[in-house]
């Protein structure tokens, strides 16, 4: 098992797209979710996908998906944490995200210092506890993780946000510069006007 597991949620319906596949939608030639895989890899992560069994997804890569299915993005999460259960520390990333593996290699740095969670925050706002802050992308020290998995009872993941299973860890705030692009996601189709119009 890989040191260092990137957890790709992308098992979601995208309701406010018609209920497409949004991660496989196409951006510079490519699916969403592939821009995701290759920037997780790059950034030395191996990555695994949650997903159903019907995603698309370039050869050899990892998948699995919570049970029952559609509990939400902790349950998925957490399907990823028992999916990986040797990891060290675990990247949590969005399939529609593509541009987020970006701050993978500051997000790491920062986890050095002892803390068990680094996020992303919006470097033009001065106070990040009151401005945006984003679990999507961050860092994961892999004992925390799954720590707070075993916390839960049986179930208790279904329907909880990452914000609930996460806001209470340690945590460090990481300034990123592009965040708006860092953070970027699909949720309307002129999301995906958006990213297409920007330069990859």
């Amino acid at each position: 098992m890989a040191s260092r597991v990137a957890i790709i949620l992308a098992a979601g319906t995208a309701r406010r797209m018609g209920g497409v596949s949004k991660t496989e939608l196409e951006l510079h030639g490519r699916s969403l979710v592939a821009h995701v895989i290759e920037g997780a890899r790059a950034a030395g992560f191996a990555p695994l996908v949650v997903a159903p069994p019907g995603l698309e997804l370039p050869d050899g890569t990892a998948r699995c998906l919570e049970d029952p299915p559609f509990g939400g993005p902790a349950a998925g999460l957490l399907a990823g944490v028992h999916h990986s259960p040797g990891a060290d520390t675990y990247a949590l990333l969005a399939g529609d995200s593509p541009y987020a593996p970006r701050a993978l290699p500051a997000l790491l740095a920062a986890l050095r210092s002892g803390t068990s969670i680094s996020v992303t925050y919006d470097v033009a706002r001065p106070d990040p506890q009151g401005g945006k802050a984003s679990f999507l992308p961050s860092v994961v020290r892999g004992e925390s993780l799954r720590a707070r998995a075993d916390s839960l009872a049986p179930g208790g993941a279904h329907g909880l946000s990452l914000r609930g299973l996460l806001a209470d860890m340690s945590c460090i705030d990481v300034p990123v510069a592009d965040w708006e692009t860092v953070t970027s996601d699909v949720n309307t189709w002129e999301d995906l006007r958006d990213l297409r119009s920007r330069d990859s």
